[in-house]
């Protein structure tokens, strides 16, 4: 489902075309459901884009009679807009879908963003192929596959996903075992009411969008092949950064894991590994932090709690190396 603060960043169901022309914004499409939390499981991922029509055309457009005006979407569909309704209709097929605006200022685009691919990739052991008999493996993927796009567009929200020159998928039999194992583990704690909001004094139910995620870790080639092939995964070994506590790090764009990942000497590409995370309840860790307070999975950058964009885990069944994304060193 999408997470609280995705929610609380939609803007009223009522615009104005004034408020379209005066503010940047990003645009949900929500589910023919009325209610506000079946909202938003579709949108365009661009600040300042209706559906493919970018800001300032619309800034330019004349202003339509009675808050309505028409536009071609990307996929080659044609749809209209009225925003004294806040509806969408295709005008090929004559299907209606409530829209709403979201401020592309707000700091949970990014993740309602991300979210979205997540759903969308679906990550399940299913997935493996070729000898699935092997303790250890690295599948390349189809470039044509799902997996793939799901996984290049994760890495374009931040990088340039034309670089990318190849995707494996990570088959790692005992890392794989232990991630499942805590996952089911954590997701039990929430269902049995033993993750806890002081402040509303209720317990917290398992939110999928921001107790899961798909982050990413950079480092030296060499560094992440161990990484994905060893039993024990990402383990303090590896660790070297301690600014928000002990732990193994993670971040949300890729463009700060590129930061940490470097140029294989062999190849002249560099590496990431994009990895499922189940992080939890989170709170702001400091550089002295050795394990989360009590009562939470892992440490963020993030003070407010609200933003985070760096995770910080303490053991390494946290997390799994779903795949390696190897690519063009282009920054």
């Amino acid at each position: 489902g999408i997470n609280a603060e995705y929610m609380e960043a939609v803007v009223s169901t009522q615009s104005t075309w004034e408020a379209v022309v005066s503010t940047q914004s990003t645009w949900v499409m929500g589910k023919e459901s009325e209610t506000l939390h079946d909202c938003a499981v579709e949108y365009d991922d661009t600040p300042g884009k209706l559906y493919g029509l970018p800001f300032e055309e619309v800034r330019n457009l004349p202003k339509p009679k009675k808050n309505q005006y028409a536009y071609q979407a990307g996929n080659g569909h044609s749809y209209s807009i009225d925003l004294s309704d806040m509806t969408q209709t295709n005008v090929g097929t004559d299907h209606t879908r409530r829209v709403r605006r979201m401020l592309a200022t707000d700091s949970s685009v990014p993740w309602a963003q991300h979210a979205s691919i997540v759903r969308d990739l679906a990550y399940s052991r299913a997935y493996w192929s070729g000898d699935t008999t092997a303790s250890f493996s690295k599948v390349p993927l189809a470039k044509d596959g799902n997996e793939f796009g799901q996984v290049s567009k994760l890495f374009g929200m931040t990088m340039d996903a034309s670089q990318i020159t190849q995707i494996e998928r990570v088959q790692n039999k005992s890392q794989y075992a232990h991630f499942i194992t805590f996952l089911r583990e954590l997701q039990k704690e929430f269902a049995d009411g033993r993750k806890w909001d002081e402040s509303t004094k209720q317990p917290i139910r398992w939110d999928e969008g921001k107790h899961y995620k798909m982050l990413f870790h950079g480092s030296d080639a060499h560094v992440l092949d161990k990484l994905v092939s060893c039993r024990d995964g990402f383990s303090q070994t590896f660790v070297s950064v301690h600014v928000y506590g002990l732990g193994t790090y993670f971040a949300r764009d890729a463009s700060y894991s590129n930061n940490y990942s470097r140029v294989d000497r062999k190849t002249g590409m560099k590496k990431m590994i994009v990895a499922m995370v189940a992080v939890g309840r989170y709170h702001f860790g400091n550089t002295d932090d050795k394990t989360p307070n009590e009562g939470y999975d892992t440490l963020t950058d993030d003070p407010s709690q609200t933003d985070p964009s760096i995770f910080v885990i303490e053991h390494a069944s946290h997390a799994y190396p779903g795949y390696v994304i190897t690519y063009k060193p282009g920054y």
